[in-house]
């Protein structure tokens, strides 16, 4: 299972990392042509945290190391809501669309933003029981 959502996030940061470079391809010679490869790294480093975050947390639930109830719920909310990433739907669509540069910007923030949301939810009991 592991193995799995592992090779899951392998993909999903090939795709940043292969929008980010098509992106700044399409942009070469401009000034702004290092935007897109920022957001890639940002995309990438969001969702590299946010596995580390995610495998901390299914550890912790696990082991049922969880400080308290509501933290145990904050963690089972993000895990089975937000932690949802089958997002090739949305990949495509914006590739429809030609705009999969939006789709840079909103996966570079909203992977850094769900790694700190990550942290902030499993930080008190991760402290303790890792």
């Amino acid at each position: 299972a592991w193995l799995d959502i592992a090779m899951d996030n392998v993909v999903h940061m090939a795709i940043f990392a292969g929008i980010a470079v098509g992106s700044y391809l399409r942009l070469a010679g401009s000034e702004d042509a290092w935007i897109p490869l920022a957001l890639g790294a940002a995309a990438i480093l969001g969702n590299g945290l946010s596995f580390w975050f995610v495998t901390l947390a299914q550890k912790i639930k696990s082991a049922n190391r969880w400080k308290t109830p509501v933290q145990a719920a904050w963690a089972d909310f993000m895990l089975k809501n937000v932690a949802s990433r089958d997002f090739s739907v949305v990949v495509l669509l914006f590739a429809i669309l030609g705009k999969l540069d939006w789709f840079l910007w909103m996966a570079s923030i909203g992977s850094v933003v769900f790694s700190l949301l990550m942290l902030w939810v499993i930080r008190p009991s991760a402290t303790t029981s890792v």
